[in-house]
């Protein structure tokens, strides 16, 4: 009895022993570590479970679907996004059931960069150094596609400032090259640099020879700057404007005369003269050297002559020639019996018309000197105006001047008597004028104020009787009407 007992508490203790075991929590997963490309994943892990089970993730780009379930789900969808940071990133997938947990490490790699701080750089023409800001998780090379840049850091580098030259652009037009920074496996990014040309003024020519007279020459202008045009003051001789239309950009250049005189030349000194023209754009310029010669001439103090019989006058000359100032020149009168020379000194010698012609030594150049030849008396006028005119009670009261013009070459006049002629033979004579002018005391008619008393008095006349070098002679002069037009009502 007491042994079929004990063999019923064994096998109680065995059953009960048993369902112990059999109510113990089972969790478990094929994989505890999973690598991600940059690109991002999607795979399954599978569960070993009897119970209830909650799965979470540590980052929001691991994403775990579903996130919880019972023994009979044995699978879990794990997703990871893509990774466009420039680092590896790393996060954590737990699951856990009543009283056990497991944990699975997600690595993801990072995403290779090469990122310049721009991709276009526009520069200007000159030459120059410049930098530029990389940002790379990578190593790369830098290669470029023009020889006109270079680059003068190492060719291995990795986040950092690059520096890199450029010739000056000696072109018209803007060029382009590329500076390429290249990972092995083909990753590249590329920097496109822009170089406008130079601030530049090209001319068609620098010089220009202009002969003695007024000339004028185009000079074909380049440029892609808005350039000034600058002239010595001392070369107020030359001039220069700038003509721009839709087809072309010239410069309009023009030269004064030059022909030498004494007020321009210094004596002894004669010479072709040189100027300089200056387009100027800050540091940029272009130089037009223009050069004149000046013309081989006779320089004369008068340009005609009006002479008096038995009267001389003197004319000052000067060969300014190539070959030097010459003051020694020959003189001859083309009618010598009208006016006569002598190294300059002109004299009439009868009524007429002549020339003088001056000329340096071997006659190579030669100038003339109009010259006409009169009596002195044909220059002499008398001038006789009206002064006032009024009339008052029937009586018509007139005073007036007069005056006797003579050359001022006349060496002596003498004033014997002035006489005022009135239409019915009437004279007053005026004694010791001298300087040939008087003014007559008034003179009184009767008779109506008008047109009447105008035509009485513009029938008056003055005569002067005088002495001009020893000769007697008489000028008359009639009273000028229109003087009085203005004094009457």
């Amino acid at each position: 009895m007491r042994k079929g007992l004990l063999l019923g508490i064994m096998l109680l203790g065995s059953f009960a022993l048993c369902g112990l075991v059999s109510c113990e929590t089972t969790l478990s997963v094929d994989e505890h570590s999973y690598v991600s490309p940059t690109s991002g994943l999607k795979t399954d892990i599978t569960l070993d479970v009897n119970t209830k089970w909650t799965a979470s993730s540590s980052a929001d780009w691991c994403i775990i679907s579903p996130t919880q379930g019972d023994k009979s789900v044995k699978r879990i969808t794990l997703t990871v996004k893509s990774n466009y940071t420039p680092d590896d990133r790393e996060c954590t997938v737990t699951i856990s059931s009543k009283d056990k947990t497991e944990t699975i490490t997600v690595h993801q790699h990072q995403l290779d960069v090469i990122q310049a701080e721009t991709s276009v750089l526009e520069l200007s023409g000159n030459e120059q150094t410049f930098n530029v800001l990389v940002s790379s998780n990578i190593d790369y090379s830098v290669d470029i596609s023009e020889e006109w840049i270079q680059f003068i850091g190492t060719k291995s580098v990795s986040s950092k400032q690059l520096s890199f030259i450029i010739e000056q652009n000696d072109g018209t037009n803007t060029r382009s090259g590329n500076i390429i920074l290249r990972q092995k496996d083909g990753i590249e990014s590329y920097i496109l640099v822009q170089q406008k040309p130079r601030d530049f003024i090209m001319l068609s020519t620098n010089t220009i020879d202009f002969t003695w007279d007024k000339a004028i020459t185009n000079i074909s202008v380049t440029s892609n700057v808005n350039y000034n045009i600058h002239i010595p003051d001392t070369c107020s001789w030359l001039h220069a404007e700038q003509m721009i239309d839709e087809l072309s950009n010239n410069l309009i250049i023009t030269a004064d005369d030059y022909i030498p005189t004494p007020s321009t030349v210094l004596w002894p000194n004669v010479s072709d003269r040189k100027g300089v023209i200056t387009l100027q754009y800050g540091e940029v310029s272009e130089e037009i050297i223009v050069t004149q010669s000046f013309r081989d001439y006779i320089w004369l103090s008068s340009e005609r002559v009006k002479l008096y019989l038995g009267y001389n006058e003197r004319i000052d000359a000067v060969a300014y020639l190539h070959s030097g100032i010459n003051r020694t020149l020959r003189w001859e009168s083309s009618d010598k019996s009208i006016a006569t020379v002598d190294h300059g000194l002109i004299t009439g010698i009868s009524n007429g018309s002549t020339e003088i012609i001056v000329s340096n030594e071997d006659n190579s150049v030669s100038t003339t000197i109009p010259v006409v030849v009169k009596k002195v008396t044909d220059d002499i006028r008398v001038v006789a105006i009206g002064k006032s005119l009024s009339n008052s009670g029937g009586i018509t009261t007139m005073v007036f001047h007069s005056i006797l013009h003579w050359p001022t070459q006349v060496k002596n006049i003498k004033f014997l008597s002035v006489w005022l002629c009135s239409p019915d033979g009437t004279a007053y004579d005026i004694q010791g004028t001298s300087n040939g002018y008087v003014t007559f005391n008034p003179i009184y008619s009767n008779g109506p104020f008008g047109s009447i008393i105008l035509n009485y008095y513009s029938s008056w006349y003055v005569i002067y009787q005088v002495e001009v070098d020893g000769e007697y002679y008489q000028f008359i002069g009639n009273l000028d009407a229109s003087t009085w037009s203005s004094w009457l009502s």
